[in-house]
């Protein structure tokens, strides 16, 4: 015959317990059991706290019993009832969640899942061994992402692998290691070309003359683009776009025709 309702899995010990409902208790009990027994209980605090005490330590109590023509939405919001005094007092409760339904997880699941995804245990973790160079110092790192962040404290270095920004705090990212040395760096995705030498000194400075428009004030700017978006405080990307017809204005001004 099942038996319907709301069980504890109790710690004669310590008054520690776990929370259940089940529309056939008994059947649940024996499921619970046999995972414990086998050392392979899918809620690891439960697991530990039994390999430790021993399994004649523990009770297995139903604490409200219910009709058994109950429907097992109806089972779910009474356990939940149960839940919400565990939440409350998590310390003495094995459940790894709070929700009947799954969820909200206690504060003992989010800490494992952190420490289990932390670092090089991310499923999200980039293996790949990337060149970083520091055009201020010439220091040259070899590394994945994470052991460059830990090394200079540089938030994001992915923005450097993507793409998304071109240097961070002075590095930058290379695809040929070897090519450092000389100054001739074959630099990949997400870089520009840096050479140590600067402005009309650097080898891919562009000499040629624009002329500019200011929109608004109707001003007229003659010159090359270092000069102008150094007169003008504007970004250097931001005039590259526009030279390249890749933006149409940068703070009203637009390429002259």
């Amino acid at each position: 015959m099942k038996v319907s309702g709301i069980y504890k899995i109790l710690n004669k010990i310590n008054d520690k317990y776990y929370v259940g409902s089940s529309l056939d208790i008994i059947d649940r009990w024996d499921d619970h059991h046999r995972d414990l027994l086998k050392n392979i209980h899918t809620n690891d605090k439960l697991q530990n706290a039994w390999n430790k005490h021993g399994k004649e330590n523990f009770d297995w109590v139903i604490i409200e019993y219910l009709s058994d023509t109950i429907t097992k939405s109806e089972l779910l919001m009474i356990e939940q009832k149960y839940l919400d005094i565990g939440e409350k007092d998590q310390h003495q409760c094995y459940n790894l969640n709070f929700r009947a339904n799954g969820g909200k997880l206690s504060e003992y699941s989010i800490q494992k899942l952190r420490l289990k995804n932390k670092g090089k245990n991310n499923p999200q973790y980039d293996h790949k061994l990337y060149n970083f160079y520091n055009i201020k110092n010439k220091e040259v790192f070899t590394g994945t992402q994470h052991d460059f962040k830990n090394k200079t404290g540089i938030y994001q270095p992915s923005y450097l692998v993507t793409g998304r920004c071109k240097s961070r705090k002075s590095w930058i990212l290379f695809s040929n290691k070897s090519l450092y040395e000389n100054g001739n760096f074959d630099f990949g995705k997400g870089s520009t070309k840096y050479l140590n030498k600067k402005g009309r000194n650097n080898s891919f400075h562009d000499p040629k003359v624009y002329s500019f428009i200011n929109e608004v004030t109707n001003e007229i700017y003659t010159g090359i683009r270092s000069d102008f978006y150094h007169k003008y405080n504007l970004r250097r990307e931001s005039v590259c776009n526009l030279v390249n017809r890749k933006t149409k204005s940068v703070k009203n001004w637009k390429l002259k025709v």
